[in-house]
């Protein structure tokens, strides 16, 4: 084995620098902790900037409006309505992907923290139900981080699968759908939305606010199905697509697009890459039939593919608690609460598994509790954002961007609790957490 380069030393280690990872590595820092977040990548925000996944979604809790929570939600959405005012759409918070990552790196250096890019996890070294350090893989050789507290915030829960600790992955040996999403500038969207109007479309026709998927406009979709009649597109090409306008990027539309099909084993990287390469075949076929059909796309050009998959599911860490179909169903209230939604159950690509389960119509929001982001298995781990402690089909609802911003500042108030009040993480107050994460009644 190689020798190490380097040693560091840390309060928390957070182990990548995406929607959870962020969010937890900077209230680390806010809170005076000595903190480092590792990515892989060139960037903080993960899917959210590489992966050009815009809008924020909204939590659907009727009477609580659109307003974003967790906090630094909030404070991160008072950043960009200070460049971009009427970021707010119907579905949330849109946002331009390149100015996020500035804005998420002024937020770190505010904090204090240190970020490693370009530094992939390795291994862990564990020992008596601990990690004590994990080793990355870096230009400069094997670094070694040791630290009090770690958060695997990989959203494939990389680190508790080295650790050793128990993960599991799809429903019945199956994943939900992977998307590679892209960008088109050029647009005329006068032209555009004169077209989804005509088309049968009422809404979000206005070359200022433009929205499109493939069920909204009636005229859109036969030009989907006329494609596919044609050979222009495959069935597969238009199974899902979507569309939004983005804040301060004229005459572009950001595309939740394409989604590909059933590859097997999304973790095995000849299975990614091979996705990654019909992909952006995918997004030409797509690209070239609108620029050859649709009015308004004549001059328009693909101007940005995502650099990540769009990942909705991969592994999932097994957890103190983990929150269940029927938990999101009933609408679920927890002691130990750290976020509130009401976004609905949303699997891309496999049929609802969560059978007859009563609705509870009284209640507004479900919760997640942070027992959900507690390891079973490894004493000071913590996991954020889509793989934490959920099944399968409670997934589906609760990996949105807000809900994971919030597990990851949750870890980070908790490792706070931890480390200075000398307490195990899994004996931190539940309650007390839940005071400072949930802020609307």
């Amino acid at each position: 084995m190689a020798d190490i380069a380097c040693r560091y030393n840390y309060d928390v280690a957070v182990i990548g620098g995406g929607t959870a990872g962020t969010a937890c590595a900077v209230v680390c820092g806010e809170n005076g902790l000595k903190t480092v977040v590792v990515e892989k990548g060139t960037c903080l925000g993960g899917s959210q900037s590489s992966g050009l996944v815009c809008p924020f979604m909204s939590h659907h809790i009727v009477g609580a409006g659109d307003e974003p929570f967790p906090p630094i939600l909030k404070r991160l959405v008072g950043r960009l309505r200070e460049k971009f005012p009427n970021c707010s759409t119907n579905g949330g918070i849109s946002f331009d992907p390149n100015y996020l990552k500035l804005l998420y790196e002024e937020m770190a250096e505010s904090a204090g923290i240190d970020i490693m890019y370009e530094s992939a996890l390795a291994y862990a070294n564990t020992s008596d139900g601990k990690i004590d350090s994990v080793v990355l893989a870096t230009k400069k050789g094997l670094t070694e981080i040791k630290a009090k507290l770690f958060v695997d915030c990989t959203g494939d829960a990389l680190l508790a699968d080295f650790a050793g600790a128990t993960v599991f992955s799809g429903e019945d040996g199956v994943n939900q759908r992977t998307s590679l999403r892209f960008e088109m500038s050029g647009i005329d969207g006068d032209a555009f939305g004169r077209y989804l109007k005509e088309g049968g479309q009422s809404y979000s026709n206005t070359k200022d606010n433009l929205y499109i998927d493939h069920g909204t406009c009636p005229a859109f979709k036969q030009f989907l199905n006329d494609m596919v009649a044609s050979g222009e597109l495959t069935k597969q090409d238009i199974s899902y697509i979507q569309a939004f306008s983005m804040p301060g990027k004229v005459g572009a539309l950001a595309f939740n697009c394409p989604e590909l099909g059933e590859y097997g084993d999304l973790l095995d990287p000849m299975v990614a890459s091979k996705m990654y390469v019909d992909g952006r075949k995918a997004v030409y076929r797509l690209a070239n039939a609108f620029i050859k059909h649709l009015p308004g796309f004549e001059g328009a050009y693909v101007s940005a593919i995502s650099s990540m998959l769009g990942i909705r599911e991969s592994r999932r860490v097994d957890a103190v608690h983990n929150l269940t179909a029927e938990d999101i169903i009933s609408r679920r209230k927890f002691d130990d609460a750290i976020v509130r939604s009401n976004y609905p159950i949303d699997i891309h690509g496999k049929e609802l598994s969560c059978g007859k389960i009563k609705l509870n119509g009284d209640e507004r929001f479900y919760e997640i509790p942070f027992r959900s982001l507690l390891s079973k298995d490894i004493e000071n781990l913590m996991v954020a954002g889509r793989c934490a402690g959920f099944d399968f089909t409670a997934q589906s609802a609760v990996r949105i961007q807000t809900s994971c911003m919030a597990m990851g500042e949750a870890c980070a108030h908790a490792a706070a609790m931890s480390i200075k009040e000398n307490t195990p993480i899994r004996d931190v107050d539940g309650s007390r957490l839940k005071d400072i994460m949930v802020e609307f009644e």
